[in-house]
């Protein structure tokens, strides 16, 4: 949490947000899972394993490359000055929360759709793994909410250590991600090989859950012209010169 200039309490905006980035990351542990439970349920051969992961990686080729750019052009807000006011800043945070709820929650759904419908059908299969893979946009849509965020509370200027921040976050869950998702699929493949959808699904829905939390009001934005350093700084040159 960061406390807000001029502003009585703490934010919990950022820590909301890497929360839930973390569970994402965690939760896309599940695709690697997928291939070993593909060829366990329906004996898939390898050249049919590698046509499955080619659909998937083509659809989410498709979702970064044109359909998230669209959907940003149209609806992301936008602004003619070069110093956004608080109003836009908010708009902006809004509409990255929503997006990366919409992606994340999207993608808890199709998890949860192979975990309830029958695993006789491999199209229905096919089909639910591309719509999880078509909401790819969660990642880059969690990290421009960090952004937004930290810009929202007045320490604009501090986006490089965000970003260094949510990358040890980002390795972190890949370490860990493989061994929570091989460990619960070998102890479940006996009797309920699905239950990585289910887990997968858990980890998402806590992530929408967490992003509820992530304020989006306009009095609760500050904008800061430039940060205290640089002005200790201007003045320390001036004083030298």
């Amino acid at each position: 949490p960061r406390s807000v200039p001029g502003r009585p309490g703490k934010s919990y905006n950022l820590t909301l947000v890497g929360m839930a980035l973390f569970l994402y990351l965690v939760s896309i542990g599940v695709y690697s899972a997928k291939y070993l439970y593909a060829q366990h349920v329906y004996s898939w051969t390898t050249a049919e394993l590698g046509y499955y992961m080619s659909i998937l990686w083509i659809t989410r080729a498709f979702n970064l490359l044109v359909f998230l750019p669209i959907i940003i052009s149209y609806f992301k807000p936008k602004t003619n000055s070069a110093s956004p006011d608080s109003a836009h800043i908010a708009a902006e945070l809004h509409f990255d929360k929503r997006l990366a709820q919409a992606s994340l929650a999207v993608d808890g759904l199709a998890d949860a759709l192979v975990a309830l419908t029958p695993a006789s059908s491999q199209t229905l299969f096919t089909g639910l793994s591309c719509l999880s893979s078509f909401t790819s946009g969660g990642n880059p849509t969690l990290h421009s909410l960090a952004a937004v965020c930290l810009h929202a509370c007045g320490f604009s200027s501090e986006v490089g250590a965000l970003f260094g921040g949510l990358a040890v976050l980002s390795a972190i869950a890949h370490i860990i991600n493989p061994y929570i998702y091989a460990l619960t699929y070998s102890s479940t493949v006996a009797y309920f090989p699905k239950a990585i959808f289910v887990l997968a699904t858990a980890l998402l829905s806590s992530a929408v859950l967490l992003l509820t939390g992530v304020s989006s009001r306009t009095e609760d934005v500050v904008i800061r012209e430039r940060p205290p350093e640089d002005d200790e700084y201007s003045s320390g040159s001036g004083s030298a010169i």
